[in-house]
């Protein structure tokens, strides 16, 4: 009697290259809800842009132009608790900033 033989198939395998998705740039406020002030994180090559936070209303309650490399502080100390909307003026780039007191 013969048994089937089961060993390995020495077929030739190929590697598959993972390859990551590139990742969008994107910003973000920290920390989150925030109360003296927070950090917004940006594209650096965005330096120049002008950022405004605006409160519930629409009504804007703070203006700068981003030149942190990056990284830039926004103070919220003289802000009303509440959810504000920051925004890259000329760019898609917006984020919620949450101020509590």
């Amino acid at each position: 009697m013969r048994f089937p033989n089961f060993t390995k198939s020495r077929r030739a395998t190929t590697q598959q290259r993972e390859t990551a998705a590139p990742v969008a740039p994107t910003v973000a406020c920290f920390p989150n809800p925030s109360d003296a002030s927070s950090f917004l994180t940006y594209p650096a090559d965005l330096d120049g842009t002008t950022l405004v936070v605006f409160d519930a209303k629409g009504s804007e309650v703070e203006r700068q132009q981003l030149k942190g490399n990056g990284l830039v502080e926004i103070e919220t100390k003289g802000l009303p608790t509440g959810v504000y909307q920051v925004a890259l003026l000329g760019t898609p780039f917006t984020t919620k900033l949450s101020v509590q007191h």
